[in-house]
């Protein structure tokens, strides 16, 4: 039995994809969000009275440099600067593809999903499932696991 994918599984595609990058975006901004907050609060604690906090003073300074290793190993800005450049072009390519033929539109769908960005994984299955509420086909939704849950909380 042969299978010919149609137009519009392309663009469900599509929009899976766009749906993908907006929730890595949303995400990345909050961990971008709490990184400065703990910056925000660490800078405070150094100019504050610092032997008033006695022994915690080395619990916020251990806080504050795991925070940094943490921002720079994740590097959220970068992250955002390009999801949102993909999201964009995943947008430019919806509003082009009823102008594009199907063997055109799964090339540059091909080209696209080969761009090298990290994708997290339980964000996954939450846009799955995003996408398919938005196009109606919410009996098609998968379960999440309590970690795909939280993530997708989060983002």
């Amino acid at each position: 039995m042969s299978y010919s994918r149609t137009h519009y599984e392309a663009g469900l595609d599509i929009d899976y994809a766009i749906e993908l990058h907006a929730r890595h975006l949303k995400l990345y901004r909050h961990l971008r969000w709490v990184f400065s907050l703990v910056f925000l609060a660490g800078g405070a604690a150094v100019f504050s009275n610092i032997s008033a906090l006695g022994g915690y003073a080395k619990w916020t300074g251990a806080a504050i440099a795991l925070a940094a290793i943490i921002d720079h190993l994740l590097a959220p800005a970068d992250k955002i600067a390009r999801h949102a450049d993909l999201k964009r072009r995943w947008c430019e390519l919806r509003a082009d593809k009823d102008s594009l033929d199907l063997q055109t539109l799964d090339k540059q769908i091909s080209a696209l999903t080969g761009e090298d960005v990290h994708i997290i994984s339980a964000l996954e299955k939450p846009s799955f499932n995003a996408n398919l509420r938005r196009h109606g086909r919410d009996g098609f939704a998968r379960k999440l696991n309590p970690w795909e849950w939280i993530v997708s909380v989060i983002a």
